[in-house]
């Protein structure tokens, strides 16, 4: 098989395994939205964030991830601003990219206003902001650590 016909392979794997994870956010029932927020930036999407999110639904939790949640015509902002109101606990991917994003910002800003969890994981040694620096984290990788925390942190809602 020429290396074309292998690219093509994976790609399609990995867009069939895109879609087995999808969790379908229209029905707005408390009880069915997802109850984990990933925050991240786009330029750790493969290297950390992907295998971050198959881990947590391999692990079976029900995680919430943009580029799997937000399709073509939708407002992406209407629906970001739907999952950071209705999931429990936001998983901040911690890079410097991340936090230099205006959207992750955003994103565990509003988390922590409204006074829920925010776990970060540290993909990339960084300077933390203010706000993240009192907040205990967890490296990337250490996913018993990561599953621990997340477990307990629903169990406190």
């Amino acid at each position: 098989m020429d290396k074309r016909k292998d690219s093509e392979n994976l790609l399609e794997i990995e867009k069939a395994l895109d879609r087995e994870n999808v969790t379908d956010t229209t029905n707005t029932d408390e009880d069915t939205f997802p109850d984990i927020f990933i925050s991240y930036s786009r330029s750790d999407w493969k290297s950390h964030v992907k295998p971050l999110g198959q881990m947590l639904f391999d692990s079976g939790f029900n995680v919430w991830i943009d580029q799997h949640i937000i399709r073509s015509g939708d407002d992406w902002l209407d629906k970001i601003n739907e999952a950071l109101d209705k999931c429990k606990v936001l998983i901040l991917c911690v890079s410097s990219s991340a936090l230099n994003s205006r959207y992750v910002k955003m994103e565990y800003r509003y988390f922590l206003d409204e006074d829920k969890p925010v776990i970060p994981v540290i993909i990339e040694e960084t300077k933390l902001t203010a706000e993240l620096r009192g907040i205990q984290h967890i490296q990337y990788g250490e996913n018993d650590d990561l599953i621990d925390e997340i477990q307990r942190r629903l169990n406190n809602q």
